[in-house]
């Protein structure tokens, strides 16, 4: 989620008066002399300055996709994408990714039905592998560690006041043995919301690089 920002400014307008009617002193003339020396003042004048600051917040990424290459049947890959987000929130934000929908599969692009060959199921943990080979894909950054996307979010950064933060999320595939030729690919979704309270411990910020804190 992002929010945008508009500065408005509000006039005045005092209905039924003309300028000629208003007296000399009047705040609403252009100058403030000659002095109407019944309402002006010999003392000293106090004048507050003021501004409103509006709350923003923002999310941005390194493009739109992450491209882990050109690969073969059982082997690896991954890629690395750097994402940020900032506030100007008293406690700071949550910035989140999931699935954009049910299906957290690397699907055959062209693909209707899922078949075990055609995609490469969401794996938690190391992929990979001599022993027993473990085939899938995950993300690596933040508070997040060769964690399975889910349709549900999951925290990835969480700060406990106004900042900003960048990170960079490693995408980690290792393909089946069996994987049919051909592009896959998935959509996911990171949001940043603020945080409507105090956070007793940031999430995901260790290697991050942090501006206004």
């Amino acid at each position: 989620m992002t929010k945008s920002t508009k500065i408005i400014a509000a006039l005045g307008v005092a209905a039924g008066l003309g300028i000629a009617a208003l007296p000399a002193g009047s705040i609403f003339a252009t100058d403030l002399i000659p002095f109407d020396y019944t309402t002006a003042t010999s003392a000293d004048k106090d004048v507050t300055v003021k501004l409103t600051v509006s709350e923003s917040i923002a999310i941005a990424t390194e493009g739109d996709e992450c491209d882990a290459g050109k690969v073969t049947v059982k082997s690896t890959a991954s890629c690395t994408q750097k994402i940020a987000g900032g506030t100007n929130a008293k406690y700071g934000f949550t910035l989140s990714v999931k699935d954009k929908d049910s299906d957290t599969s690397l699907n055959l692009d062209g693909t209707t039905t899922a078949v075990s060959n055609d995609e490469i199921e969401a794996v938690a943990g190391t992929l990979g592998g001599s022993a027993s080979w473990v085939s899938g894909w995950n993300l690596t950054g933040g508070a997040l560690n060769q964690a399975a996307i889910s349709a549900t979010e999951q925290t990835v950064m969480k700060t406990s006041a106004a900042k900003d933060a960048q990170i960079s999320m490693v995408y980690n595939v290792a393909t089946k043995p069996n994987q049919t030729v051909g592009n896959y690919s998935d959509v996911i979704t990171y949001t940043i919301a603020k945080n409507n309270s105090a956070v007793a411990t940031e999430e995901g910020m260790s290697g991050a690089t942090v501006v206004n804190n």
